[in-house]
């Protein structure tokens, strides 16, 4: 009995030792409009983000130290394209924030649209982190009517680009 009690004991504390490394491989972006401006803000795990972009790029830096590094834009804008009603929307950084293995950044949109309803579409391609993690996936969430009502896309190898109308 204390055998098994022990193995369980042990087997518990590996798997909570992993769970801190979280073997779960996601990021989330929430898509809002507000009186016409849209604002994206995109979450990753720091580790994972950093890993990568130093595998793509030989170096980056994720601090909080000022200036955003040219490379985590660079990788944004080669990797998230988001159209409204057939328009691409350039986005301006307006922060980015390091905290608890958590890494930041929120943008607003270069233009405002006009929602008309139920004859919105949205186009966004997010390959975010896919190329670095088999089992990497972003979640994006979109209100683009203002109201809190969120459109949930996910985005996986396979499917990194989805069109819907709003």
């Amino acid at each position: 009995m204390l055998k098994r009690i022990f193995i369980l004991v042990i087997i518990l504390g590996l798997s909570l030792k992993c769970w801190a490394i979280h073997p779960i491989k996601i990021s989330t972006c929430i898509v809002t409009q507000y009186n016409g401006e849209i604002s994206v803000n995109l979450h990753f795990f720091a580790d994972d983000f950093g890993a990568h972009l130093i595998k793509v790029f030989g170096k980056v830096n994720l601090e909080n130290d000022g200036d955003t590094d040219a490379n985590v834009l660079n990788y944004i804008k080669c990797n998230f394209n988001l159209k409204i009603n057939n328009s691409n929307v350039k986005l301006v950084l307006l922060g980015h924030t390091l905290k608890d293995n958590v890494y930041r950044l929120k943008f607003k949109a270069n233009k405002s649209v006009k929602y008309v309803e139920g004859n919105t579409s949205v186009e966004l391609s997010d390959t975010l982190l896919l190329e670095a993690f088999d089992d990497q996936t972003n979640i994006v969430r979109i209100d683009l009517k203002g109201d809190g009502n969120y459109r949930t896309l996910e985005f996986k190898k396979g499917r990194e680009t989805q069109k819907i109308k709003i």
